[in-house]
């Protein structure tokens, strides 16, 4: 191979545990904000969207989309991966911890590929 010529990796293992953690959590997301909303409209303060939840879809989000421009940017996308698997199992709580998990171990898996 020439110096000039880039191989790029195929990235199947790190988009398809990122994957499988972002669609949890988005699912445990909106099971927590339907359960807390209705504890809430009982009460007779419901709001919108709870925070702890908005906080997991952003994360969930963020883990779905980032795996794919593993290729560009190897290192920031890494991190970004680790800080939004440690925000999801902040943010989900016990629920959200095979999320966070499956997140954190695809961002390992493309830290130790080459």
């Amino acid at each position: 191979m020439r110096k000039n010529e880039t191989r790029e990796t195929k990235r199947y293992g790190e988009i398809v545990l990122c994957l499988a953690g972002g669609l949890i959590g988005l699912m445990v997301a909106l099971l927590e904000q339907t359960a807390n909303n209705a504890v809430q409209f009982e009460m007779g303060d419901a709001v919108p969207i709870d925070g702890r939840a908005f906080g997991l879809m952003i994360a969930a989000i963020f883990a779905i989309c980032l795996p794919f421009f593993m290729n560009d940017n190897r290192t920031v996308v890494i991190t970004a991966l680790y800080i939004c698997g440690a925000f999801a199992i902040i943010c989900g709580g016990l629920p959200a911890i095979i999320s966070g998990a499956l997140i954190m171990v695809g961002a390992t898996v493309g830290l130790f590929r080459a």
